[in-house]
């Protein structure tokens, strides 16, 4: 089998002096704490106290800080799989056997619903990401629909995150280079943080050829990817903080149309070009001894569109357009009180919206199809789709004597509607209740079980596809709302218990 070599290098070019026994406090601080999860239950817990199986990486960690796309962050993660890969392009999750539609995917927060079998789902460079955290199993209690297999949520840097306590300002260079794929990766960042403000700005740059694999045989894939990370902190009043954030990559790349098969008449090599702009606006507030109120809003928009011209193959200079608007807003809160002497509360309560808006297009349309509009693709629908919801979560802490239990009830309802330019149309609703309970007879053993009931509503490629697909066999679609021509709604039961087990690190072994 042949190596793939790594070489990087990286360094501070400017920071403030900082006295030694500042990172002592902090490192010991972080290891009596021990790892947080903050997605599994929307508050921040250890993650060895939770009735739930969670994962959570480290971008800067030895190993990870050399990563050239998610696959590497993941590879080691306990019933995680990246698949669609090695190429870029096609990558997307797969937690325990259930693939990327029944897994909700989040970039701080946002959703990332762009919808593609061969393209992929998630567009970031893991040089901007300071943590992965998996959740794993039905989810669509507190996060709504798609939930079923869990949830990956994806963080990336702030100034805090690379400044110590006294630091004030900073920049970071690296860069790296293997030899697998020729690929050339340097990242620049500056940072800075005082008076309230917290600023970030961040730029990486990969330019790789072919694959070379352990065979020696190579994998067409190159890609030239340019990505970029603004953000901009503002902290009032000690307690009132906004955050500004615009993230940008675009990927001009040269592979097989679908990513994950052999180059042939029906699988050309073609000019890929993806392109995804992410922007968010933040507002949290946090005061200590407020136990009432700790809201947190976040407006989002993501726009990734996705434009391929075939250079080889039958249909030689076809050019396909996919693009995918989702705009976002949640409104999340906690409270905390306390029942008698021994029972403390956590009521977390939210809602959310979304609408996703897909537009799909083809310059050869009326060449292979006379009966459809010019310019339409097919299996691309034009088509929209708006999703709400509310939930409400109670995490019920009791001491006694024998030792703690921790009791996590919640119930989400979701509505969605979605219609096409052809006049189809849904409009369905669900429930998703959830019932966690743990207990710890001592600091470090814990049992825990949990029963939860997850969906997932078919999405507007799905529902809505016309025209005919898998050319080879000839397989007509068309719309149907009330059955899919792919997949239907499903509803999942979902029970984990003791058979997965904890390391004292925090880690999860499956």
């Amino acid at each position: 089998m042949r190596r793939n070599l790594y070489l990087a290098c990286s360094g501070i070019l400017l920071s403030a002096t900082l006295a030694g026994n500042a990172y002592a406090e902090q490192e010991e601080s972080v290891t009596a704490l021990g790892t947080v999860s903050v997605y599994a239950t929307r508050s921040p817990q250890p993650l060895f106290n939770l009735p739930a199986i969670v994962s959570q990486i480290d971008a800067d960690a030895p190993g990870n800080a050399l990563a050239g796309d998610i696959s590497d962050l993941l590879e080691f993660t306990p019933g995680v799989e990246i698949e669609g890969g090695p190429r870029r392009n096609g990558q997307t999750f797969s937690i325990r056997g259930f693939d990327d539609e029944a897994i909700i995917t989040l970039i701080d927060g946002r959703r990332q619903n762009f919808e593609s079998t061969h393209d992929g789902r998630f567009y970031v460079d893991p040089a901007l990401l300071k943590s992965v955290e998996v959740v794993k199993g039905a989810s669509s209690a507190i996060y709504g629909g798609g939930a079923i297999g869990g949830v990956v949520a994806m963080e990336t840097k702030d100034a805090s995150d690379l400044l110590a306590p006294g630091e004030t300002s900073g920049a970071l260079a690296s860069l790296g280079w293997r030899s697998a794929n020729d690929e050339f990766a340097p990242t620049l960042t500056g940072f800075h943080r005082s008076g309230g403000w917290d600023l970030l700005g961040s730029i990486a740059y990969r330019d790789s050829g072919d694959i070379e694999l352990g065979n020696g045989k190579e994998l067409n894939a190159k890609d030239e990817v340019l990505s970029g990370l603004l953000k901009v902190g503002r902290t009032v009043g000690d307690f009132h903080t906004f955050k500004l954030q615009m993230q940008y990559l675009d990927n001009d790349g040269r592979e097989p149309n679908n990513g994950n098969g052999e180059i042939d008449n029906s699988n050309p090599i073609v000019e890929k070009d993806v392109e995804d702009r992410q922007f968010s606006l933040k507002y949290a507030f946090e005061q200590p001894g407020n136990d009432w109120l700790a809201p947190k809003l976040h407006l989002y928009y993501n726009e990734t569109e996705v434009v391929e011209e075939d250079i080889s193959g039958r249909n030689t200079g076809r050019v396909q357009h996919r693009e995918i608007e989702t705009l976002g807003f949640t409104l999340d809160n906690q409270s905390r009180f306390t029942v008698g002497e021994n029972s403390n509360h956590t009521l977390s309560y939210g809602f959310e919206i979304y609408k996703d808006e897909q537009t799909g297009r083809n310059n050869k349309t009326r060449l292979t199809d006379p009966t459809s509009p010019e310019g339409t693709r097919g299996g691309v629908p034009n088509a929209e789709a708006t999703n709400w919801g509310a939930y409400l979560q109670n995490e019920i802490t009791i001491k006694s004597a024998a030792g703690e239990f921790l009791i996590i009830p919640a119930v989400r309802y979701d509505d969605y509607k979605s219609d096409d330019d052809g006049g189809h149309s849904q409009d369905e609703n669900e429930v998703s209740p959830k019932l966690s309970v743990s207990f710890m007879p001592r600091d470090n053993i814990m049992m825990f079980g949990s029963w939860s009931k997850a969906f997932r509503a078919p999405n507007l490629t799905e529902i809505y596809a016309t025209g005919v697909h898998f050319p080879a066999v000839s397989i007509p679609c068309a719309p149907n709302p009330r059955d899919p021509t792919c997949v239907a709604p499903q509803i999942l039961v979902w029970v984990s218990g003791p058979s997965s087990r904890k390391t004292d690190s925090g880690r999860t072994r499956t």
